[in-house]
């Protein structure tokens, strides 16, 4: 038996559980990035709607 085919049959599926735990780790990274960006900018919509909402019915000067 060549020592190349003994190295895929033992070693092959170890490899393809490594690739598959580091894309699901690169997947679950990009989906907590994108939940907590997505949490900000919504925090900042909240804020900046607030401020304007404040500037257009308070009298001038008190903002």
């Amino acid at each position: 038996m060549d020592s190349g085919l003994i190295f895929y049959i033992l070693f092959g599926p170890a490899l393809f559980a490594l690739a598959w735990f580091i894309v699901a780790g690169i997947n679950l990274l990009i989906r907590v990035m994108v939940d907590r960006l997505t949490v900000i900018h919504a925090g900042r919509s909240a804020r900046t709607y607030v401020r304007k909402h404040q500037r257009d019915t308070l009298p001038h000067g008190l903002l």
